[in-house]
């Protein structure tokens, strides 16, 4: 069978959901790729973005959230208790394959496949706060949101999350888009300005 990746399944359990429950909110860690959010919000629920890690993403609960998508790939549903919870995961799809007569490879062809590249920089821990800045600097007049590292999006390519890992002195960059050749392009573009940046600290 065909795996089908978190990012994804937020998408499918998100609309079942708002199927099942009705409106409400779905926190996602700021890397979580627009294609994705944009299909949650056509179901119409609203998207959260949050920083990295339970913790973060816990202060980001209301009445209003029905799922919750950690950067662990873990599913949480407040409104029913405060765990992840893989077998409630199962039995939201098992219950809308059999009511719908409709079979899981149908239900993730539904969901349009995206394209992610992700490569790791190493950089020095005294060093990180100035790539950051410079990074910063270089997309300045460009579509971007720094929740919790930057985000980048590139119209009519995708998007470039760069964050930077905080027990290792290495920053992580993630290229996302809706075919494999924008995809590349896109990651050629970031790692030569990353590199660029890199080679000047």
């Amino acid at each position: 069978g065909r795996i089908i990746n978190n990012e994804k399944l937020a998408v499918i359990i998100s609309k079942i959901l708002a199927e099942k429950i009705g409106r409400g909110n779905v926190v996602v860690p700021h890397s979580y790729p627009k294609h994705y959010a944009e299909k949650i919000m056509e179901a119409g629920l609203e998207i959260v973005y949050s920083e990295h890690g339970l913790i973060n993403q816990s202060r980001y609960i209301t009445r209003e959230t029905l799922l919750i998508m950690d950067d662990r790939g873990g599913f949480t549903y407040p409104w029913f208790h405060r765990g992840s919870d893989a077998i409630l995961t199962s039995l939201l799809i098992r219950e809308y394959i059999g009511k719908n007569k409709i079979t899981l490879s149908r239900l993730n062809e539904l969901v349009p496949e995206y394209y992610t590249l992700k490569e790791y920089y190493s950089v020095p821990f005294d060093k990180r706060g100035i790539l950051m800045k410079k990074i910063y600097e270089e997309l300045r007049g460009r579509d971007i949101d720094v929740l919790d590292g930057v985000k980048i999006f590139e119209e009519g390519l995708g998007m470039v999350y760069i964050r930077l890992v905080p027990s290792e002195p290495v920053i992580e960059i993630r290229v996302e888009s809706d075919s494999i050749d924008k995809a590349e392009r896109l990651y050629k573009i970031t790692d030569e300005i990353i590199n660029r940046i890199i080679n000047s600290i």
